[in-house]
């Protein structure tokens, strides 16, 4: 493949959606590219501002925070899946999603949820609601006050 059509393709693919470099680094080798042209284009995108991992990263901490509501393990897993230093990734999540903004985010989830558990009563409840949060990633700290606070108790009659 020659390198205008591997540039064509990526130019193509960051149309799209925002990628991390490893992202498109392997997608233009499944597309044919070598993997010498991959990971020049990449630098050079990278070079030109085409591939900025910290708006990534930076959208994707917004994204988990304000709309799918999840917590700061399920971000970390997130961006480190997609090939993102962890290094980057800790420092975004210190200064823009801090730990003490966890119970909050947990809070309005389970609150949103509850209709969903309103049938169920006591300790299978407690169980739903905390492994649904437990998924998002929340810890087990900020889950525990969630429930507390929303008085969805482990041993309820």
């Amino acid at each position: 493949m020659k390198d205008e059509e591997v540039r064509s393709k990526a130019i193509g693919m960051l149309a799209r959606r925002a990628l991390t470099k490893k992202e498109l680094k392997e997608r233009l080798i499944k597309k044919g590219a070598t993997p010498v042209q991959a990971i020049e284009i990449v630098d050079e995108f990278t070079r030109k501002g085409y591939v900025d991992e910290n708006s990534i990263i930076d959208d994707a901490i917004r994204l988990g925070r304000e709309s799918r509501l999840i917590g700061r393990f399920m971000l970390q897993f997130e961006l480190k899946k997609r090939g993102l230093a962890q290094e980057k990734i800790d420092s975004r999540l210190a200064d823009l999603y801090p730990t003490s903004d966890e119970y909050p985010i947990a809070l309005n989830f389970a609150e949103r949820k509850m209709s969903t558990y309103a049938d169920i009563s006591g300790e299978k409840r407690y169980q739903r609601l905390s492994a649904t949060l437990n998924r998002r990633g929340f810890n087990a700290d900020v889950i525990r006050k969630t429930l507390s606070d929303l008085n969805i108790e482990p041993f309820d009659e």
